[in-house]
């Protein structure tokens, strides 16, 4: 209906919205030319790597074009991994090095390990407490490291990380 009326094709219209809501690095999963996705062996499929995601304060983000592909069991097929950077979540056992699956199609509830991108470029992987107020808490799970508070109307958009992997 809407895409009638502002007279667009109703899939370029669901992939504008979704660009609009895409955190640095993941447009390309959006545009009309889909990444190639090559294919993994079983039920598995290989999701991107693109890029690092800071586990301390925010971090920039820049356009990573993603080169290693992880298998994954997922099913979300919008699913990709980063690398942890820094130490404040070391007590969610996440350590620098450490890779983070990402689900943007996964709902997120109060004391989940997230994703999250304030405004458009600057990111941070912390654990999620919205208050009943609207403030947003991403709290570290490393007690040398203060939460990071995001005020009720302040741009955030989170995702949730559905895994951990620790190289050994």
């Amino acid at each position: 209906l809407y895409a009638e009326r502002l007279g667009m094709d109703a899939e370029e219209l669901i992939r504008t919205a979704y660009r609009q809501k895409a955190p640095g690095g993941m447009e390309h999963l959006f545009s009309p030319r889909p990444l190639p996705r090559p294919s993994a062996e079983g039920a598995q499929r290989l999701a991107p790597v693109l890029g690092q995601a800071a586990s301390g304060a925010w971090l920039e983000s820049y356009a990573v074009e993603p080169e290693q592909f992880e298998p994954v069991d997922l099913r979300d097929p919008d699913a990709f991994l980063l690398i942890a950077e820094g130490e404040s979540m070391i007590g969610g056992n996440i350590p620098p090095g450490a890779l983070l699956l990402v689900s943007p199609a996964a709902g997120v509830s109060n004391g989940q390990i997230v994703l999250a991108r304030r405004g458009e470029e600057e990111f941070t992987v912390k654990t999620l407490f919205r208050k009943a107020d609207g403030t947003t808490i991403l709290q570290p799970m490393n007690a040398a490291f203060e939460p990071i508070l995001v005020e009720a109307g302040e741009p955030l958009t989170v995702m949730r990380v559905a895994e951990i992997r620790i190289k050994l």
